[in-house]
């Protein structure tokens, strides 16, 4: 190899990527790129709910860290946590896409923290886009502690 701008090896296969034991070099894409991030973060706890855009009441965790999509596009939506479905650890995320509408996070038994101290059983975020991260405090309490 005299430049690496004419790199002409062959591109990694989506089996070589996941499976991380060849020693070989290969050309990258990003696709396989984000195609291995996925699998090591859903190898480590990371659990994916299917996306929802209306009202929704979770009544299960599915792992450790737990992702939900959040679509707001088509209007206000409303999602309800129970505290006690999680312990020392868990994680939810809720990743709101669309900064229109609102979303409103709820705890249905018990309150959600802000990072600010705030604390009560529903909160209504307006105009928000990106990731929330809700931390399990106890039994009867979930923490806001980040929004990226």
């Amino acid at each position: 190899l005299t430049n690496a701008r004419e790199w002409t090896a062959a591109t990694v296969t989506n089996a070589q990527a996941l499976n991380g034991a060849d020693t070989s070099r290969y050309a990258w894409t990003p696709q396989r790129v984000h195609e291995v991030a996925d699998s090591k973060k859903l190898a480590f706890g990371v659990a994916t709910r299917a996306t929802i855009s209306t009202s929704t009441t979770i009544s299960s965790k599915l792992a450790e860290r737990t992702r939900t999509m959040i679509d707001t596009s088509a209007g206000n939506v409303t999602v309800t946590l129970t505290p006690s479905l999680y312990g020392t650890g868990d994680v939810e995320e809720l990743v709101k896409i669309y900064p229109t509408n609102v979303l409103t996070i709820t705890a249905s038994s018990g309150v959600i923290s802000l990072p600010d101290g705030t604390s009560a059983a529903s909160h209504t975020l307006t105009g928000v886009r990106g990731t929330l991260v809700l931390d399990y405090i106890s039994a009867t309490e979930l923490r806001l502690s980040a929004i990226f």
